[in-house]
């Protein structure tokens, strides 16, 4: 009769999902096993594809992220270079002042009248 009645409750935990092993720790068929703390907190997900998308979005975020940055950058370094050519473009204004550009005069027809060739 004992080994009736270990075989009829060893066939209940099977039927369960809880074998012997399960019953030794101290587990009941609802218990979800615990994630070990030492694995990294994406031991779980990195395999799946939630976790594979996840990660892929987050690398994009980041070269994004590093794209506008860039970006940012180059802008201000072309704004600065615009501010330093218009005080360099003031300064020169304020040294010439009012002084204009005197046209050569180009009114000789023949060679040998030019007096930067003589």
């Amino acid at each position: 009769m004992h080994d009736i009645g270990h075989l009829v409750l060893e066939s209940k935990r099977l039927l369960d999902g809880m074998d012997e092993g399960d019953q030794d720790a101290g587990m009941s068929p609802t218990d979800s096993p615990t994630m070990d703390p030492a694995a990294g907190p994406m031991t779980g997900d990195a395999d799946s594809l939630a976790g594979k998308y996840g990660l892929a979005a987050l690398i994009l975020t980041g070269v994004g992220l590093l794209l506008l940055f860039w970006q940012s950058c180059k802008r201000w370094q072309m704004r600065r270079e615009r501010q330093l050519l218009q005080i360099q473009s003031s300064r020169a204004d304020a040294v010439l002042g009012d002084m204009q550009m005197v046209p050569a005069d180009d009114d000789y027809d023949d060679d040998d009248d030019d007096p930067e060739l003589l």
